[in-house]
């Protein structure tokens, strides 16, 4: 459940590397669901993480979350050693 929206949903694996889906690699350890949309295809979508900062489990949503080297919380985010280390047109706050 994230911490922040209160988005639920099943997860298949929690992880770096989906079991069903040998040549994805996460560079986090996220919350996988099996693609919904095409059972056939069974891509694996990343669903959310824990925040690298506050460890708060947030969904994948723009308005809770972010990735770029890390899984960073909105809140997390707007901090100021955290803000510094995002290229500007990442920053919130």
């Amino acid at each position: 459940r994230c911490a922040l929206c209160g988005f639920e949903s099943r997860i298949d694996y929690i992880g770096n590397r989906p079991p069903w889906a040998p040549s994805v690699v996460f560079r986090e350890r996220a919350y996988v669901l099996r693609d919904p949309t095409n059972a056939a295809t069974n891509h694996p979508l990343c669903i959310g993480a824990s925040c690298s900062v506050c460890s708060r489990v947030v969904c994948a949503a723009p308005a809770c979350s972010l990735f770029y080297t890390r899984r960073l919380c909105v809140a997390c985010q707007t901090r100021t050693e955290i803000r510094l280390e995002l290229p500007a047109e990442l920053r919130k706050g």
